[in-house]
């Protein structure tokens, strides 16, 4: 069975085979408004052109996850999943369209942050849990699926979550 781990650090900079990235719907996100965390954290260790490759691929429906290279990031893929609202049901086939994703391409590895984490009416620790019925589901399928927070803070707060 694989592990399943919670670290702190920027989800761009870790190496393995399919970086997850909650996305929303809007084409042009990172170009008409400022950077987002996940936009910033693509554009710093991939560069623009996976960027590029996702808005040439055009709007995503909610649930609905893609796929570009990693181009000059540490990940083989960068696997986007579109996002619009923060529901039990929502994260769940966010979660779960992402996983999928990863496993037909034939990735080991995978990290993902929380998805939503910081938005919507909901604490981080409810948002993650439909996230964790799904990788807990996956890990027989995976090596290794890391859950990247930014934060020492988070990381306390979601570790009661993690055996």
């Amino acid at each position: 069975m694989g592990e399943l781990t919670l670290i702190v650090g920027d989800i761009g900079a870790l190496a393995v085979d399919a970086q997850i990235h909650p996305w929303g719907r809007n084409r042009l996100p990172w170009l008409l408004r400022p950077l987002s965390e996940t936009s910033t954290s693509i554009r710093r260790h991939a560069g623009w052109r996976p960027l590029w490759d996702l808005w040439r691929r055009g709007p995503l429906t909610p649930g609905e996850a893609c796929v570009t290279d990693g181009g000059r990031g540490p990940a083989l893929y960068l696997v986007y999943v579109c996002l619009i609202e923060t529901t039990h049901s929502a994260l769940w086939k966010a979660t779960d369209s992402a996983i999928r994703l990863a496993h037909d391409l034939g990735c080991r590895t995978v990290a993902l942050p929380p998805l939503s984490a910081g938005r919507g009416p909901f604490s981080p620790e409810t948002r993650l849990e439909p996230m964790l019925e799904i990788l807990r589901a996956a890990q027989p399928a995976f090596e290794q699926i890391q859950v990247a927070v930014p934060s020492v803070e988070m990381a306390e707060r979601l570790r009661p979550l993690f055996p």
